[in-house]
């Protein structure tokens, strides 16, 4: 944690050093490289993550991490690439570039240590509980280290291609030293997290100590090689030197902790050793089980107290007793054959179930265990007889008895079938409805597998719904169970997965639907008889009234001359009424095949087809000089697209139908994201609508002007609201008599389209 404090520090004074213009926190000393604004806000951030990390804020280590991580990665693609991100400057402009290559940009060694770094934190936060992960937590700040102290050394021997590469920017002095900090931090943050949480020291130590020594060595070797004032010699010698010192590191690290691991399972045995002879006292003297040491010729040699107080004797009083006096009648013969058996040399031990009898004559119920200690020659020497009270588990075991009972006669009582299966199929638990349904006994039902229940597409879809329940975690089927004797009962099953002794379980009810399945297909035949309906009134009702309208206009042709205006209203009145007859009858058509003959659900673009919508209404548009628009894009829902064309068609159409006399029609068709859903808004200037009416407009027939003020049968709002609540939404308005109204309607959402 000292190591982040410090980074941190560091990183925020350097900031404040560019904002305040303090050269000497920027640059140390004067005519040295200059620690970038973008370095000093990773040291800010690492050190951030790295206090995080070593108090257990784990979730918020990778937050700091990944952004480091992410600035020393950028500016290495800038180098790599040759590229200009923009990030070097994007917080400070730089006025100070001593040894750099790019204003503003950190060193390419600076960047790599970042990205160490930022990794290290990301994995430590990320997987703080495994083995490998603090290994490659490790591992990282042992290189990062690495590289800063190749950096620092190269500052201390004069030797600047330690701590610049090529002609690009220099890591800055306290940039190296910043680096030691912040990898000394990790690597010992990892050690931390391994003794805290298994308990042990990390067996990776070595290998991360060698390789951060030999990473070091490596790019030290290098930097000589690029110096030219240093010959190859001397450069390979240090190179040599450094990597038998990262050899001897590792296996001196690692016989220093092999010592460590002897003398702690030494002091770790001795504990235990300790530990075992202590518990055998507390056992003996105040052990939740009674003990007795007793011997063939000596009698009884010992006993504690728990022994006492379970029989309800003192000590003195069970001297004078035998086994046999305080056993219970029943059992003593089969207690008395395993002890023959045991001075016998035929065992060594036994265990039973056994009663005794408590001073006062009350049952005591126990498990006795009995070990015989021997002499050299194999006759016996001591006998060691432990006592467990389990008076009170076998109460509960008889109250889990009749739990059990009322459990099986409360799903026995259940109206449906109840069931419960394990992963591989094996029912453990069943109804007797499912005995009855199935026509099955409980020893078949045990052998039974779940899809023997089914035959054809059912087995397969109660396959794919079983693999649903254990994958999901729930799942729904409607499918027939096939009895014995051929019988086919149609159920809804209901499944969910539980975890049942640590494996995972299937419990489901299944609810019989003849019934449902019945009043199904007496819907259907009424649907047909719907469609029927249709066919009748689309042909056989709508031939009258084309009759009717015909001799009407045929009657006015050729009798102009001889009627009179009366008359004429009267033939005006016949002719209107034969029409709205007919649209009436084509409008209660088209209402009831909303249902009947929708098309399927699909995707659909509603701004395409709002389109389509405005060029059909086009004329109408023209000749109330309306001003429809269209607010942003329109999304894609799944729908009948016939169906929503007519649904925008009727709002549209009404928007512009009923418009306010005194000004010009303005339309807007707009949709907007809310609670999951789209919502679709048609608004308009016109006439309004009064909130007594607001529900009722939606009702079949209901009309709130008459024909004088405006066509129409009354139908067209109710045909909207059934197209609605076909595609699972719901429709509403919102208006102010004589200002306007807006009508909204709500669709799901397209998976894709969010």
């Amino acid at each position: 944690m000292v190591s982040g404090i410090l980074a941190a520090a560091l990183g925020l004074g350097v900031m404040v050093g560019w904002h305040a213009r303090l050269a000497s926190l920027i640059q140390v000393l004067p005519g040295l490289v200059p620690m970038q604004y973008n370095t000093a806000l990773g040291f800010l951030l690492a050190g951030a993550g790295l206090v995080a990390l070593a108090t257990g804020r784990n979730r918020w280590s990778p937050g700091f991490g990944a952004p480091v991580a992410l600035i020393g990665g950028l500016t290495l693609i800038q180098y790599l690439l040759a590229l200009d991100l923009g990030i070097d400057e994007i917080l400070m402009t730089h006025y100070v570039s001593v040894d750099t290559s790019h204003r503003g940009r950190m060193a390419p060694n600076t960047a790599l240590c970042f990205v160490l770094v930022g990794m290290a934190l990301t994995v430590g936060g990320a997987a703080p509980r495994a083995r490998r992960g603090l290994m490659a937590v490790g591992w990282l700040g042992s290189l990062a280290a690495g590289l800063g102290l190749v950096a620092f050394s190269g500052y201390l021997t004069g030797l600047p291609t330690a701590y610049g590469w090529g002609q690009l920017t220099r890591m800055a002095l306290h940039t190296s030293i910043g680096f030691i900090t912040l990898g000394f931090g990790v690597v010992a943050v990892a050690w931390e997290l391994e003794l805290r949480r298994f308990a042990a020291r990390p067996g990776w130590l070595p290998m991360v100590a060698g390789t951060g020594t030999a990473a070091a060595a490596i790019a030290l070797w290098q930097a000589l090689l690029m110096d030219r004032d240093v010959g190859d010699f001397a450069a390979h010698t240090v190179l040599a030197f450094g990597l038998v010192m990262s050899l001897a590191l590792v296996i001196a690290t690692a016989a220093a902790q092999n010592a460590r691991r002897a003398l702690a399972e030494r002091r770790d045995a001795e504990e235990r050793l300790a530990r075992s002879e202590q518990r055998f006292r507390d056992y003996f003297e105040m052990g939740l089980v009674g003990f007795a040491e007793t011997s063939p010729g000596k009698g009884w040699v010992r006993v504690n107290d728990q022994l006492c107080r379970m029989l309800g004797y003192s000590a003195e009083e069970l001297s004078s007793k035998t086994w046999s006096e305080l056993t219970h009648p029943d059992d003593l013969a089969a207690d008395q054959a395993e002890f023959n058996r045991l001075l016998a040399g035929e065992i060594d031990g036994y265990s039973l179930e056994k009663r005794f009898i408590r001073k006062g004559g009350a049952e005591l119920h126990t498990i006795l265990s009995v070990r015989i200690q021997r002499r050299a020659d194999g006759s016996p020497d001591y006998l060691f007889a432990i006592l467990q009270d389990v008076t009170e588990r076998n109460r509960a075991n008889r109250a889990l008895h009749r739990s059990e009972a009322t459990l099986r006669a409360v799903i026995d009582s259940l109206p449906g079938i109840f069931y419960l299966f394990d992963a591989d199929g094996r029912f453990l638990m069943w109804n007797r409805n499912m005995e009855a349904v199935s026509g099955r006994t409980a020893a078949e039902m045990a052998e039974l597998h779940p899809l023997d229940l089914f035959e054809g597409d059912d087995r397969r879809l109660i396959g794919e719904r079983i693999a649903k329940v254990f994958a999901d975690g729930a799942a729904q089927a409607r499918a027939t169970l096939t009895a014995t004797d051929g019988r086919r009962t149609p159920f809804l099953f209901s499944g969910l997965r539980f975890v049942l002794d640590g494996r995972p379980c299937l419990v489901g009810v299944g609810i019989d639907i003849t019934a449902i399945r019945d009043g199904e297909e007496s819907l259907a035949r009424s649907n047909a008889e719907l469609q029927r309906f249709a066919y009748i009134a689309s042909h056989d009702l709508q031939e009258p009234l084309r009759t009717v309208g015909n001799f009407v206009q045929l009657l006015e042709r050729r009798y102009a001359d001889r009627l009179d205006d009366t008359a004429r209203e009267y033939i005006d009145f016949a002719a209107g009424g034969a029409k709205r007859m007919g649209q009436l009858i084509r409008d209660l058509l088209e209402y009831s095949r909303i249902d009947t003959q929708g098309s399927a659900m699909e995707p659909v673009e509603t701004g395409p087809l709002v389109a389509r919508v405005i060029e059909s209404l086009s004329a109408a548009i023209a000749d109330a000089d309306a001003d429809v628009r269209v607010d942003g894009d329109l999304p894609a829902v799944v729908g009948d697209s016939a169906q929503l064309e007519r649904l925008f068609g009727n709002l549209i159409g009404n928007a512009v139908k009923y418009r306010h006399p005194g000004r010009r029609p303005l339309v807007r068709v707009a949709a907007r994201r809310e609670d999951g859903t789209w919502v679709f808004s048609v608004a308009d200037n016109g006439i309004g609508i009064e909130p007594e009416y607001h529900e009722k407009i939606f009702v079949i027939f209901q009309r709130l002007h008459g024909q004088g003020a405006y066509e129409g049968t009354g139908i067209g709002l109710a045909v909207c609201k059934h197209i609605v609540e076909r595609h699972g939404g719901r429709i509403w308005l919102e208006s102010t008599p004589g200002e306007g109204t807006t009508f909204l309607f709500a669709l799901g959402v397209l998976d894709g389209h969010q």
